[in-house]
């Protein structure tokens, strides 16, 4: 149940396989006139055949078109710029974890209304803790000497990368995975996980 007088609908969703998330921003794009056109994500790699909750439930093969400027979901590396907000915080907007997010040690064990804590400087709530958040990149770990390209959107699909990327720090995680640059080890697209959600991006 919420906690105290927060409103149900007003939690983060969760246990949201990665396949929905991608039907769902279609979706959304959809319903804005001007969006129509703009759709991101296909069936088909020639980009004609729009992606669908059909495609999702079986689970088929997702195709971007990032030219496009309809809605979907970020890219690992568009998440951390966005939760970082320009500054140096440990956390998305402080180095104080409980003044920006829901963790192990504050949410009561359960997902919280989302703003109800400080945002980041980018005005972002939540990228800290409550839940964690899908990514459209295929999980691979990084190197330390990792050099990324600009607007990397992650390793090509290839048969050896079975999980996709989600930001940690949810509503039950320690400080330590709470951090702004900490990842997840990746979880299967087809899996709902209680403590995963996502958070939608758009392309100007």
């Amino acid at each position: 149940d919420p906690d105290n007088n927060e409103i149900q609908e007003k939690r983060p969703v969760e246990q949201v396989k990665w396949y929905e998330a991608i039907a769902f921003c279609n979706k959304l794009t959809l319903k804005v006139d001007k969006l129509k056109d703009e759709i991101v994500y296909y069936s088909d790699a020639e980009m004609k055949v729009p992606y669908t909750e059909e495609n999702a439930t079986n689970k088929a093969t997702v195709y971007a078109n990032w030219g496009k400027k309809g809605f979907r979901l970020p890219t690992d590396c568009e998440w951390e710029w966005a939760a970082m907000g320009g500054q140096s915080y440990k956390f998305a907007g402080s180095d104080e974890i409980d003044k920006v997010a829901w963790w192990k040690e504050n949410s009561n064990k359960k997902t919280h209304e989302v703003a109800k804590k400080v945002a980041n400087a980018y005005g972002l709530y939540d990228m800290t803790g409550n839940v964690g958040e899908w990514c459209w990149d295929w999980f691979l770990p990084y190197t330390k000497d990792a050099v990324l390209e600009k607007d990397y959107k992650g390793p090509e699909a290839n048969s050896s990368l079975k999980k996709k990327a989600y930001r940690p720090g949810a509503y039950f995680f320690t400080a330590k995975y709470c951090y702004n640059l900490e990842r997840g080890q990746g979880t299967p697209p087809t899996v709902g996980v209680p403590s995963v959600g996502f958070r939608i991006a758009k392309s100007k």
